[in-house]
């Protein structure tokens, strides 16, 4: 869920997930966040069971940075989309007059 919620954290499975975590748990993004940084060794564990190797200390900062980075970026792209959207409602609506 953490590699989604960065790369895409506007998503329907992210959105429904940061229900979930706010609703059940009082946590929002956040209190995932913090949640994550002190779970580090777990993660670390997890990852292990999963083949991924963690030889290197996590960067949690740099990942956070990374992930605020991606998140500027798609908010600007769905800005940019949203006004084209707008742009062009606005001129078939004043032909319609």
């Amino acid at each position: 869920m953490t590699t989604e919620a960065i790369l895409t954290p506007n998503s329907l499975k992210v959105r429904s997930a940061k229900a979930v975590l706010l609703d059940e748990f009082d946590l929002n993004t956040d209190g995932f966040i913090d949640l994550a940084l002190e779970c580090e060794d777990e993660i670390k564990k997890n990852a292990a069971n999963f083949g991924v190797s963690l030889d290197e200390e996590i960067d949690c900062q740099r990942l956070l940075e990374e992930a605020q980075h991606i998140f500027a970026e798609s908010s600007l792209e769905a800005a940019l989309e949203l006004d084209s959207l707008t742009s062009v409602f606005r001129d078939c609506s004043a032909g319609h007059q």
